[in-house]
């Protein structure tokens, strides 16, 4: 009898932690993980003083390990993580850059992003809501720079998370970035 018992309370504690994984994208950040534990597994941890205000902190750092990372992809740029009264809510990262508005550039851009995007759905196991829509007579980033003019991202939502795949422009087609924004529910 004490054996069964004890197999009954193992197998609860082991589906109560897989229950509480977050179905964010991360293998290694979970909602609610402390500064400390995020720090843990970061190079270059840094405080975002513009950014951090009351109970609310921003910090930016490179998971020690591509594994850690959005899906396990390495970024371009470091991860901006926010906290409130200490825990983690939400984690931004800049994927990629594109350097210009050229025709060839936007192509490689709008290939990164369609491969992302299904990469997304099959590792998330949600289908995405689309907004992808930009006015062809105007060029592609500067466009999307202007909400009016176009827009290009993907929403997945699980059961603990939004989460936002997108495209930045700039007025004049240089520094476009292709986003991933993940935020706890």
């Amino acid at each position: 009898m004490k054996k069964l018992c004890a197999v009954t309370l193992l197998a609860l504690s082991t589906f109560a932690n897989m229950a509480q994984a977050s179905n964010n994208g991360f293998s290694g950040f979970q909602w609610g993980d402390t500064v400390a534990s995020v720090a843990q597994k970061n190079n270059a941890m840094q405080n975002v003083p513009y950014a951090s205000t009351g109970d609310n902190k921003t910090m930016t750092g490179t998971p020690k390990e591509g594994k850690l990372g959005f899906l396990g992809i390495r970024a371009d740029s470091p991860y901006q993580y926010n906290f409130f009264k200490g825990e983690l809510f939400s984690i931004s990262v800049t994927l990629k850059m594109y350097p210009n508005g050229k025709a060839e550039t936007v192509a490689k851009a709008k290939a990164d992003y369609e491969e992302m995007k299904e990469k997304m759905a099959k590792s998330l196991g949600v289908k995405p809501e689309l907004t992808e829509n930009a006015d062809p007579s105007k060029p592609f980033f500067a466009c999307i720079y202007d909400d009016k003019c176009g827009v290009y991202g993907a929403n997945f939502t699980t059961s603990d998370s939004n989460i936002t795949l997108f495209m930045t422009g700039s007025e004049n087609g240089n520094g476009n970035e292709l986003m991933v924004s993940v935020n706890q529910k």
